[in-house]
């Protein structure tokens, strides 16, 4: 009952968008019907983890603790980005009349987009998994080129060009674990009795064929990979996510990119069983450990904020991708912790960001200084957003982050642990350093007196919801990090569903 209301509310939302065009009012609706949706997402996870797994329409869709943690994930960036895009919307309003019937257009598909992820999550089938993930990247293409400039257009092109390269091989590695399930301990099985769902794969896990798994998972790392942001298919993600407007940005990093690495986790759960843990451990540490390079390496160079935190997003899939390796129960409940630290964080970030563009009219790092003098709850905001994504306590990604090093070394990949802690030391420098640029040095030729009168002379200021919507978010982090008792019981159940 609990799925059917979830998804049921989501349609809800995209007809409500559908039958009536943009208003505030609408967006206000909208932004309620989330909120909404983000508490029967947490009643499922409460249901699931004090009970067994949740099957609806003949068990079509289905909700275990990992469905149901993703499911809360989901719900919670939805919400937060739906708050703030009122502000944008009607921002966008305010520069350009015009804009109403492609606003409209945008909150539509923006709604698919949420439904679409609900989909993916909460499906039994692999193959329809594969088409709501496939889903998000038509929907989202569209969403990337909202602006409808030169650089816009290039980056939905090249967006949907990888990720559909990236979605195909996923659907090749599908096939063949679709293949291998229907030669179960080298005997044909009738297509028919078989389902391609978790539980029928989980179940006959230990006849499918070794060598068939190896291949298929190989494509389905590199598939889903290529969507969660992942290297060697990583381009498409700093240019998609720097163009598309702050409330896409916010769920793309914040949730997207980590419902196609929950696709990579339930593969994982059963290549494990077929091969052993170390045919997964290998290729994710080469994933992630490449993944984490690359992304050091562009964030040096980074003069645009929403770019800069981009590459973030890299290093920080690249470190869940290095816990989900070591495969431990502990180590999985840290990486699930982490996609929720991680999503909420770079949400918010992301959010920040597009106010600073309307309120300062730039998102370059070289155009924006002393942003605690002339925006103080602002520059608090984006200042304390950032020691949070650089895992500083008390926020829950230093708990996750340290959780999984510890869990690394615990299985013997403490050469792991060593490689990533200098690189991201070499991280920390370099975004500390960006952020001091951003939040205090002055411009030149400008005394502090002249910067603290800037805000009168502006006439746009931050509305009291999205400063709150935002603090509140940083709240939650904290006291997740703080108090993570509340959801030890979710991440140890969903955790066990990967590790068995």
């Amino acid at each position: 009952m609990l799925i059917d209301i979830l998804l049921l509310i989501s349609l809800f939302s995209v007809a409500l968008s559908l039958l009536f065009k943009w208003t505030k009012t609408i967006g206000i609706i909208l932004s309620i019907i989330n909120i909404i949706g983000l508490l029967f997402s947490i009643a499922l996870a409460y249901k699931v983890t004090h009970g067994r797994p949740i099957c609806s329409f003949d068990s079509t869709f289905y909700a275990d603790s990992l469905s149901a943690f993703m499911t809360l994930v989901i719900e919670l960036i939805s919400a937060l980005s739906s708050v703030f895009a009122v502000r944008y919307l009607v921002n966008e309003l305010r520069m350009q009349k015009d804009l109403k019937v492609k606003i409209s257009r945008y909150v539509v598909l923006t709604q698919l987009f949420i439904f679409a992820m609900l989909m993916a999550v909460l499906v039994s089938s692999v193959a329809l998994m594969w088409i709501a993930i496939e889903a998000t990247t038509i929907v989202t293409t569209f969403l990337v080129g909202f602006k409808s400039n030169r650089k816009a257009l290039e980056a939905s092109w090249k967006y949907i060009t990888i990720c559909s390269v990236g979605v195909g091989l996923a659907f090749i590695g599908t096939i063949f674990f679709y293949f291998a399930e229907t030669h179960l301990n080298g005997h044909v099985v009738a297509a028919n009795s078989i389902s391609l769902d978790w539980v029928s794969l989980m179940h006959n896990a230990k006849g499918l064929n070794p060598q068939l798994i190896k291949f298929a998972f190989g494509l389905i790392v590199l598939g889903y990979g290529t969507k969660a942001g992942l290297a060697p298919l990583h381009s498409w993600l700093p240019d998609a996510h720097s163009q598309a407007p702050a409330p896409i940005s916010a769920l793309m990093s914040g949730v997207l990119i980590s419902v196609s690495f929950y696709a990579i986790l339930r593969f994982k759960a059963i290549t494990d069983i077929a091969l052993g843990r170390w045919f997964s451990q290998d290729l994710l540490l080469i994933v992630g450990l490449l993944s984490l390079f690359l992304a050091t390496s562009l964030l040096i160079s980074q003069k645009e904020v929403k770019r800069m935190l981009a590459y973030h997003s890299i290093e920080h899939m690249a470190l869940i991708a290095l816990g989900a390796a070591a495969g431990t129960q502990l180590a999985v409940a840290a990486v699930l912790l982490h996609i929720l630290g991680h999503g909420l964080v770079k949400a918010i970030l992301f959010l920040v960001t597009g106010e600073v563009a309307i309120t300062e009219g730039t998102t370059e790092i070289s155009k924006l200084k002393s942003l605690l003098n002339l925006r103080p709850i602002l520059g608090g905001i984006f200042g304390m957003g950032m020691l949070a994504l650089l895992g500083l306590p008390p926020f829950s990604l230093f708990i996750s982050e340290f959780t999984m090093m510890k869990s690394e070394a615990a299985v013997g990949l403490g050469w792991v642990v060593a490689i990533t802690l200098v690189l991201m030391a070499v991280i920390f420098a370099v975004v500390i350093n960006h952020s001091r640029h951003i939040l205090l040095k002055n411009n030149e030729g400008e005394n502090s007196d002249s910067q603290l009168a800037a805000p009168s002379k502006r006439k746009l200021k931050t509305s009291k919801i999205t400063s709150v919507s935002l603090i509140v978010g940083l709240v939650i982090s904290a006291f997740i990090g703080i108090i993570s008792v509340p959801l030890q019981g979710l991440l140890l159940s969903a955790a066990k569903v990967i590790t068995g």
